[in-house]
């Protein structure tokens, strides 16, 4: 009997022997995985190959076929990244071992966390960036906490994203794609996933980023929390051309940068307040209360998030949806938290996600719904009243329903974490207009008082944000919106007016702590406070004194910005290669310039059209006689080649052309269609056409319809002589006139064509470039010689 008891007891030993064994394994291998133990000894055995550790991949593309590197730039340009080093890179790579702070120590009982849906939308995707972003969430996520990833293809074209991503998904666990057929948008294509979740929770993700180890552990424990909050990872970077994993530098005691948004509603940066960080325990480690989001990566209960109306599926274009959530969890909610514990890399590109009726703006949503008498300042800014909210009256009564505070409960939240503007009490605001017939604004400027007149085709704009610059006026807010503040700053959004040391006119970011201030003289001038009164000549050129007017309103506008003056209603299919340069500023397209087709995937126009712009900010449309017209064809820019030789500080305007690289190639038809450039023709005597969408007179509106007139090329010895008494208004062999009175290119014409015919066949003779600023006709229009021009064009485009 005694045998027997110590039989058992000894098996009994073994049994809680092998249990606590049991326990200490699975404990340890619980703990490991939440710090990524076990994971960085599985990668150290494999973290050999292009982009291991998150390295950066170099190509030497002078190994490179000339049809490799077609193909090569192709795919760089329609992507946006570089799909080359993409498809050397694994699905599986790894990334650095620090991305988490030493802070970071707390462990996570996974099993007390409720599991996920993570949602990632795409359209037309690169292959290897969609799979690495699945597989990274797969390989650093426990299977526990992963309830399921939806796909949600919005109408992709390419062949590889169907039946073979089919394939290859139904080898993954718990990982499915459902597919919009055509393109709904990207706050459509979201919704829809989220609304065919499991989970309690969701993520919702872009289709291009890759996370970290211990991403979703830290997210979910403050979502825990706080439920009706919003959280939110740090996010990193990744290169889009070497793909380098970069990441974000954290330094809470050096101040760092949130994201917030401008009275534009355009998204920005703005420092956090010091007494904000500083008030927080555990300094490195705890959540951070935001003002708004990126908007590439959102957390959250989806009860809740669907309570509160979910995604805006009104807004077709991505932008705004970050704006719109931001203020909603503030208003309605818990709040917004980014987790320093958790990253997240995502791939930053150029390419925009477009669908729907481009005429809503996102924007105007936001402002209508959520601004409440804030409204006014977002529209003041736009002013471009073509564009609407489309139908709010759901996402008001949602507000309605969660009983949301006031937009002023979100303004109060905000101003504890950062420095928010608020346009309250202007002195002025509108356009800032210049008086001088030469672009430039570098030295001295006058600024003449609120005033309701538009006596200049040039003014102040801000597309270029780390410079100032002149350019054609469009009368249409934007880019060209300026304020005078209340305390004496002259702004643009978050950035304001300045003075360098050399007396030139500069633009920074806003000092909340110290502002830039202009003050208003007697003899109507507005000064620098500092740098005032010294008329500075730079080296090399002459003194121009700058007269500028704001503008407190918008002139009676039809359509967008520029046009022909003498000329009358003409078809787009008697100048089929006319197009309208278009620049982006926030949700809206503004007309800026004309153009002209030479080849299905390359357009001449005007260097000072875009100068200082980037391809990505523009595009042209084609096709169309009326601006409005939405059935037009358009095209966003590969790239942007200025004439290496153009100067806008030389008289004369010398050189003054650019070829625009189409993204992807026209399709020529009765409405579109390429104009000859001429060989060796001169083309004086001839009476040739204008064209284009400019203004109607040197202070009028602009047509929605084109416009043409048809105009005398006269010598250039006739035109030298005639802008002889102008100071500056140099004529050169690479100009090309034309004058009648009365009749004239004008403001928003610049880059368009000069149409002359030569046996019954139509040549581009010119490209506009510049003539006297009220478009009266008694001075000559100065056009860019094209066949000056030729030989740099050919080697770009065969012609």
């Amino acid at each position: 009997m005694k045998l027997i008891w110590n039989y058992c007891c000894i098996i009994f030993l073994v049994v809680i022997l092998s249990c606590l064994n049991n326990y200490f394994t699975w404990k340890e291998i619980v703990e490991n995985r939440r710090f990524g133990n076990d994971s960085n000894q599985r990668l150290q055995k494999i973290n050999v190959g292009p982009g291991e550790l998150g390295q950066a991949v170099f190509l030497d593309l002078s190994l490179f076929s000339n049809e490799e590197r077609r193909q090569y730039e192709e795919d760089q340009n329609k992507h946006g990244y570089n799909v080359f080093v993409s498809d050397l890179i694994s699905f599986h790579r790894s990334l650095p071992h620090n991305t988490v702070y030493n802070g970071c120590t707390k462990s996570y009982d996974i099993f007390k966390l409720p599991p996920v849906s993570v949602i990632i939308p795409f359209r037309d995707e690169s292959w290897s960036v969609l799979l690495r972003t699945v597989h990274s969430i797969l390989d650093r996520t426990p299977s526990y906490l992963l309830r399921e990833i939806i796909l949600v293809d919005d109408g992709s074209k390419k062949g590889e994203l169907k039946t073979k991503l089919d394939i290859y998904l139904s080898h993954l666990y718990n990982v499915r794609v459902i597919r919009n057929e055509e393109p709904k948008g990207l706050m459509v294509a979201r919704q829809r996933g989220i609304d065919q979740t499991i989970a309690d929770v969701i993520v919702v993700m872009d289709s291009h980023q890759e996370v970290a180890e211990v991403w979703l552990e830290p997210l979910l424990q403050q979502l825990k929390e706080k439920p009706r909050a919003l959280v939110v990872p740090v996010v990193d970077g990744i290169d889009k051309d070497t793909f380098q994993y970069k990441k974000t530098d954290l330094d809470l005691k050096k101040k760092p940068f949130t994201f917030s948004f401008d009275w534009r509603l355009m998204q920005t940066v703005m420092p956090f307040k010091s007494e904000y960080l500083l008030s927080r325990e555990n300094f490195e480690a705890s959540p951070i209360r935001l003002p708004s989001i990126q908007g590439n990566m959102i957390v959250a209960n989806k009860t809740i998030f669907q309570e509160l109306g979910g995604l805006d599926t009104g807004m077709h274009v991505w932008g705004g949806e970050q704006i719109e959530l931001a203020i909603k969890y503030i208003t309605c909610g818990d709040g917004i938290y980014m987790i320093p514990c958790s990253h997240v890399a995502h791939l930053y590109r150029p390419v925009p996600w477009h669908a729907g009726n481009t005429r809503i703006s996102n924007e105007y949503r936001v402002a209508e719904v959520w601004l409440d008498d804030y409204k006014q300042f977002v529209f003041e800014q736009y002013g471009n009243y073509s564009y609407t909210t489309g139908d709010v009256a759901e996402r008001k009564m949602i507000r309605k329903k969660n009983k949301c505070k006031p937009f002023t409960h979100y303004l109060e939240v905000v101003k504890e974490l950062i420095h928010f503007y608020v346009p309250d009490n202007l002195q002025a605001s509108g356009t800032v207009m210049s008086f001088s017939r030469r672009k430039t604004v570098d030295v001295y400027m006058k600024v003449i008082k609120p005033a309701l007149q538009n006596t200049s085709s040039f003014c102040l704009d801000a597309s270029s944000l780390s410079s100032i610059t002149l350019l054609a006026c469009h009368y249409q807010s934007g880019n060209q919106y300026w304020e005078w503040s209340a305390d004496f700053e002259i702004r643009h959004a978050v950035f304001c007016l300045a003075v360098d040391s050399a007396n030139h006119l500069s633009i920074n970011e806003c000092d909340f702590e110290k502002h830039s201030k202009w003050d208003y003289i007697s003899d109507n001038t507005i000064r620098h406070r500092i740098m005032c009164t010294q008329k500075i000549v730079q080296p090399g050129r002459e003194l121009i004194k700058e007269i500028f007017s704001f503008s407190n309103g918008i002139p009676d506008v039809d359509g967008l910005s520029s046009k022909i003056v003498g000329g009358s209603n003409a078809e787009i299919e008697t100048y089929p290669w006319q197009i309208s340069l278009q620049m982006r500023s926030g949700g809206s397209w503004y007309h800026i310039c004309g153009g002209s087709i030479i080849d299905n995937r390359w357009i001449v126009t005007a260097a000072h059209c875009v100068d200082g712009s980037s391809a990505n900010t523009l595009r042209i449309a084609a096709g169309m006689t009326k601006l409005s017209d939405t059935s037009r064809t358009v095209r966003s820019l590969a790239r942007i080649i200025m004439h290496p030789s153009y100067s806008s500080s030389s008289g004369g305007y010398p050189n003054d052309i650019a070829l625009l690289e189409l993204s992807e190639s026209l399709t020529y038809g009765v409405k579109i269609n390429k104009i000859a450039v001429p060989t060796t023709q001169d083309f004086t005597g001839s009476i040739c056409s204008l064209s284009g969408w400019g203004r109607l007179s040197g202070s009028g509106s602009s047509p929605d319809n084109l416009k043409d007139v048809q105009m005398t090329i006269i010598r250039n010895s006739e035109c030298s002589t005639r802008w002889a008494p102008v100071s500056g208004a140099t004529i050169n062999d690479g100009h090309i006139c034309i004058l009648e009175s009365g009749k004239s290119a004008c403001s928003g014409d610049s880059g368009g064509p000069m149409t002359c015919y030569s046996e019954n066949t139509p040549y581009l003779a010119g490209a506009t470039s510049w003539g006297i600023s009220t478009c009266s006709g008694d001075f000559p229009s100065v056009y860019a010689r094209l066949t000056s021009f030729r030989s740099w064009i050919s080697s770009y485009v065969s012609i």
